[in-house]
């Protein structure tokens, strides 16, 4: 009896930079609110936007002004404008136009939320147009409303406090 073994070459592919199906490029900042939105796929923080994103701009604010018991005061409509303040987080935001050139500092974050810094220790909130006002609140672009903001800011001061409260539209 003869026995006859044969042998089979393997004929491997040539190898390759990485997996080529994974080229689709991803977000991998974990302060960004896209943070891995594509993954898997090649890291690329070009990709990555970041909270003070989906805020900066200018917005004309519809401003329904209401006493401490709530009755109705005035309607105000505002020019707003926020910037980013280029902190390491990517979070804050400088916003004009409340009152002459002063400056409110409001934290974002990922969830299409922000809110006014509490900047003095005497008061919530940040000292603004007199030194005897102090504003709060919060900014809210979870409204299912392209370039629509939710806005609630209350300002306190010896007089009373008054509550500002109504819509933002983004203005091209």
């Amino acid at each position: 009896s003869i026995l006859f073994i044969t042998a089979c070459q393997k004929n491997d592919p040539p190898p390759t930079e990485g997996d080529d199906r994974l080229t689709n490029p991803y977000c991998n900042d974990p302060l960004a609110v896209n943070y891995n939105w594509g993954f898997p796929g090649k890291p690329d923080n070009s990709v990555c936007f970041y909270p003070v994103d989906t805020f900066m701009g200018t917005w004309i604010f519809l401003d329904s002004i209401f006493n401490q018991d709530s009755t109705f005061h005035s309607f105000v409509s505002r020019t707003l404008i926020f910037e980013d303040n280029h902190d390491s987080t990517h979070a804050q935001l400088a916003m004009h136009g409340w009152c002459d050139d002063e400056v409110i500092y409001i934290r974002a974050d990922k969830n299409r939320r922000a809110i006014i810094d509490t900047l003095s220790e005497k008061y919530k909130g940040q000292i603004v147009c007199h030194q005897q006002d102090s504003i709060s609140g919060k900014f809210n672009l979870n409204t299912f409303k392209v370039d629509t903001m939710k806005v609630d800011i209350k300002i306190s001061n010896p007089s009373g406090i008054y509550f500002h409260q109504g819509w933002a539209i983004k203005q091209h």
